[in-house]
């Protein structure tokens, strides 16, 4: 018995202008917020100072956490990869 994996190519979902203008709206707001918070963290904001000392893992994960939401920022405006077209396509 032999199994056979076909690929295909993901369906274009046709919006109206309004459902555009929505999902631009949530993706500037997801955007402002990551760049907000990652900010505050690389900056040193000194409440992000604080809950790092409190939480006890160290500056270096504030860093961390604050470039991984930046580059979550950078990520909401850029457009899908055809890697996580596929992958996403794959998983439906």
């Amino acid at each position: 018995m032999s199994s056979r994996t076909v690929i295909t190519q993901p369906t274009l979902v046709r919006r109206g202008r309004s459902g555009v203008i929505a999902l631009w709206v949530a993706q500037t707001a997801l955007a402002g917020m990551f760049l907000l918070a990652g900010g505050s963290k690389l900056v040193g904001a000194p409440a992000m100072v604080t809950l790092f000392n409190a939480i006890g893992v160290g500056q270096w994960f504030r860093y961390v956490t604050g470039l991984i939401e930046v580059v979550l920022q950078l990520r909401c405006w850029s457009p899908p990869s055809p890697c996580s077209v596929r992958w996403y396509s794959s998983r439906r």
